[in-house]
């Protein structure tokens, strides 16, 4: 059976190092993007996509504990460079039998999250190999421009 969305988020929480601190009770959405360092439309995107799903308060939201952490996790992913949209696939499920070790019966909350973030690191890793080459041709002394032509 796949892991609930909260049991992920959990997880996640506690794997990733730095997640940004949300207080207890319920958060506005003004109050609770400005505690995450967003803007409320990127708040909105996580609604939309089914990540986060606050209590409709008036023409408003607020956000439990859990909602608040669920967008504090999402954040910490997206900074890292896992995409909103990819996120939400993941929470929705089901397991890709290709990627899942177990298999969509069997899965856990630690084999789900281990596959999404060995992608996910993976991922970074080629990027900042594919960085360390740019450094190194920037580091590279200019090649001597033609006789005639002025560097000025």
């Amino acid at each position: 059976m796949r892991p609930s969305k909260a049991e992920l988020i959990d997880l996640l929480h506690r794997a990733l190092p730095v997640t940004v601190a949300i207080p207890d009770g319920y958060l506005s959405e003004s109050a609770l993007a400005e505690v995450l360092g967003v803007d409320r439309r990127w708040l909105r995107a996580l609604r939309t996509g089914g990540i986060a799903a606050p209590r409709g308060f008036g023409r408003g939201f607020l956000y439990s504990g859990d909602e608040a952490r669920t967008c504090a996790v999402t954040l910490r992913l997206t900074r890292l460079g896992l995409g909103v949209a990819e996120f939400a696939r993941f929470l929705r499920g089901p397991c890709e039998t290709a990627t899942c070790r177990a298999g969509e019966r069997g899965c856990s909350a630690g084999d789900c999250c281990e596959v999404l973030l060995t992608g996910l690191a993976d991922r970074l890793s080629g990027d900042i190999g594919e960085l360390q080459r740019l450094q190194q041709l920037l580091d590279e002394p200019a090649p001597p421009l033609p006789d005639g032509i002025d560097a000025a």
